[in-house]
């Protein structure tokens, strides 16, 4: 489900929970059975009847909320309808906003409000027509939605055996838990933020932890932020995403520790302390507790529970506070390093020979390949972040100040990540396309127009590296690699855009578009490595 204190239906609303006790899937997901909702008269019944119980709870008229259904695409692709809930007043009310700290309660509400007292056949003003739903009657059946809400359904909502070992006054956090730490954030008296990160070193992806752009505010509220991590991720984890926590570190404030073992059972993921005690959010499934798109909830059980102490929790652990330096690693064959700050803020026409004069500066030999070394016959890029059309906009400036006399007969071959996001907003060159064949036809286009032979090309994310690695070959045989520790994304610009347009079209606004150019942190500069240039000539 998804609850909104603005007074129309929105995918920007506040996820609140879930029937499938999964934070990242709302309630497109019938309890009985696993599987997405995908009838309409079924989701919208069921939304009446959840407005009802919340109005009933709250003692308000039904009125005062509205309820609505979207048809959503889920991460694997299947699809289903989400079921929203939003305040009917102007700039809401702030009637939603405890309704995900309640949904068990209201679920089972909403089932005795599909009882009727008149056994009617569908619905009636005696269970589910009002004064706005009586309009809308014949998307309504109160029966299959019982099916949906079913008792055997609901028994599976009750507290997990994992969670009662967190003790009475533990709980299934339902919010999600990047949205319960905004919350519970949002407090007075919180002193501190800690975060354990865990689970398996392979599946951290620090670029898709949805909670690492929150931390440079929570830092800056004056709470202290703790990021934890267990010893064997202090040398074993993949360079590339070592460097990327470092950078995060250095740019959020937060503070680093290595931190003894927590008890096999515990699966601590956050806790808060503050001046009335602390509240604990422990997960259960792994892959839950590691930095990266599964976060809060996993990709197994989903299960997250929050437990509530009127007493601190020992910090100790046996942690060992580390630096940023202490985990950033120079990758194998680096022979060079450029450092970029502020350097290149300006004009996204002029970003490539500003990028390509710096390097030139700072790393000489490759430097004089650039100047002497002949026709560049391939560019090869290779970053799983590549989502954005302002991000294609910068490379195609890189790309084509390496070849000024245009890209005419340099093949460009670009390889980056599959990716899911709610895209129902996107509006502006930042925002990510829809889907990830819109990208690369777009970026076919775009190269086109600029010369190129191109082919941009969707990968797994399992099989790309983390590292992003720019291959410049010339016609001599001859190569080299740079790789961007932050990618290009260390780099920000908005203007307007269509994502509506054909690819032709938004090839074509993306290449005369004007913007400016500017580092997000310039007093953290990124770092370009560059290899030794290998290959006769």
């Amino acid at each position: 489900m998804v609850v909104n204190h603005d007074s129309t239906p929105s995918r920007k609303a506040l996820p609140a929970s879930t029937l499938a006790q999964n934070p990242r899937r709302y309630s497109r997901i019938k309890v009985e059975t696993g599987l997405p909702i995908k009838d309409e008269v079924e989701a919208y019944t069921v939304a009446v009847a959840l407005r009802s119980a919340l109005a009933e709870q709250l003692g308000i008229d039904a009125r005062e909320l509205g309820c609505a259904t979207q048809r959503v695409r889920n991460r694997d692709g299947t699809s289903g309808r989400s079921i929203f809930l939003y305040d009917t007043a102007s700039g809401g009310a702030g009637y939603v906003a405890t309704a995900s700290q309640q949904l068990v309660d209201l679920l089972r509400a909403a089932r005795r409000n599909l009882e009727c007292p008149r056994q009617c056949d569908s619905a009636c003003h005696g269970c589910l027509l009002s004064f706005d739903t009586q309009y809308r009657a014949d998307q309504m059946d109160r029966h299959r939605a019982a099916c949906v809400l079913s008792e055997s359904a609901l028994m599976r909502l009750d507290v997990p055996d994992q969670v009662k070992r967190f003790g009475a006054g533990a709980k299934l956090e339902l919010r999600g838990l990047r949205n319960a730490l905004r919350q519970e954030l949002s407090r007075p008296g919180v002193k501190r933020l800690r975060i354990y990160l865990d689970g398996r070193l392979d599946r951290w992806n620090i670029a898709d932890w949805s909670v690492a752009p929150d931390l440079f505010r929570w830092r800056t509220d004056d709470v202290e932020v703790e990021l934890l991590i267990p010893e064997e991720a202090r040398d074993g984890l993949d360079p590339a995403v070592a460097n990327l926590l470092a950078n995060l570190v250095e740019v959020s404030g937060a503070t680093l520790f290595v931190r003894g073992s927590l008890p096999s059972t515990e699966a601590l993921a956050v806790e808060i302390e503050g001046s009335a005690g602390s509240v604990r959010w422990v997960v259960i499934d792994e892959d839950g507790r590691a930095p990266g798109a599964d976060w809060g909830c996993g990709t197994e059980s989903g299960i997250c529970i929050k437990a509530v102490s009127s007493e601190p929790r020992s910090d100790s652990h046996g942690s060992l506070e580390l630096s940023a330096s202490d985990l950033r690693r120079t990758p194998e064959a680096s022979v060079g390093e450029v450092r970029i700050g502020s350097d290149l803020n300006g004009s996204a026409r002029g970003f490539g020979v500003r990028f390509w004069d710096l390097v030139k500066g700072q790393a000489p030999r490759l430097g004089r390949q650039l100047e002497v070394g002949g026709p560049i016959s391939e560019i090869r890029y290779i970053d799983r972040y590549v989502r954005h059309p302002f991000t294609v906009r910068l490379f195609i400036e890189l790309v084509t100040a390496l070849t000024p006399s245009g890209g005419k007969g340099t093949r460009l071959a670009v390889r980056s990540a599959s990716y899911d996001v709610d895209h129902a907003w996107a509006h502006r060159i930042h925002h990510p396309w829809p889907q990830a064949s819109d990208r690369d036809r777009v970026g076919d286009e775009l190269a086109r127009l600029r010369g190129f032979e191109p082919s941009f090309e969707t990968i797994a994310p399992r099989h790309l590296p983390h590292a992003r690695e720019l291959e410049i070959v010339w016609a001599s045989g001859r190569s080299v690699v740079l790789r961007l520790d932050h990618g290009l994304g260390y780099w920000e610009g908005s203007t307007a855009f269509d994502f509506s347009a054909s690819h032709a079209r938004q090839a074509r606004t993306l290449n005369r578009t004007r913007l400016d150019v500017k580092a997000r942190h310039p007093t953290h500069p990124t770092i370009v490595y560059v290899t030794a240039v290998r290959g006769a000539g």
